[in-house]
């Protein structure tokens, strides 16, 4: 898949669209190209509080002439409550299309300036997150572990390096 978006804020909303090109390739079969396309915004209605939401794979492409396949379209909305500078709390309700709704939480807690401590779970499918991070300036380093009922547990680590800060682009 690659991906290229588009953002742009104003007020207190930030709205943004994204074009992805996806290719299926399996062996025995022809490889098929789709486009999809992604719509999303947020708006920090207080300092404490921030919603936001957006629809994944909006014009969903036919897959197959066979049942009608199609790549389903994804709705997620959700909601960050931060009491304090340094606890956010989270709150995700995400919808695929003829699939079951998943509801899910986190809590972020900032140890120290730039450690985070983060937590979180699913329901329906259950599972449970754990994870760390180390932001400091334009370097950032995130490790996380998911449980996952019918599975072992799964390892992320990222890192990322910030060509330019917020300040340095006047936004």
């Amino acid at each position: 898949m690659i991906s290229m978006g588009y953002s742009s804020s104003f007020g207190i909303a930030s709205l943004g669209i994204r074009l992805n090109y996806i290719q299926y390739r399996a062996e025995g079969f022809e490889t098929q190209d789709y486009l999809t396309f992604d719509f999303g915004g947020v708006t920090r209605l207080t300092d404490q509080l921030t919603i936001g939401a957006f629809i994944k794979n909006i014009n969903q492409p036919l897959l197959s002439d066979f049942g009608n396949e199609r790549i389903p379209a994804q709705m997620v909305f959700g909601v960050k409550f931060s009491p304090t500078e340094f606890i956010s709390i989270i709150g995700e309700v995400d919808k695929t299309l003829n699939e079951v709704t998943t509801w899910k939480g986190a809590l972020e807690y900032i140890i120290y300036k730039k450690i985070f401590f983060r937590t979180g779970f699913n329901i329906d499918p259950n599972a449970g997150f754990f994870g760390i991070g180390y932001n400091h300036n334009k370097f950032n380093v995130d490790y996380a572990i998911q449980f996952l009922e019918q599975l072992q547990a799964g390892h992320q680590v990222s890192v990322s390096y910030r060509i330019k800060n917020k300040t340095e682009t006047g936004k």
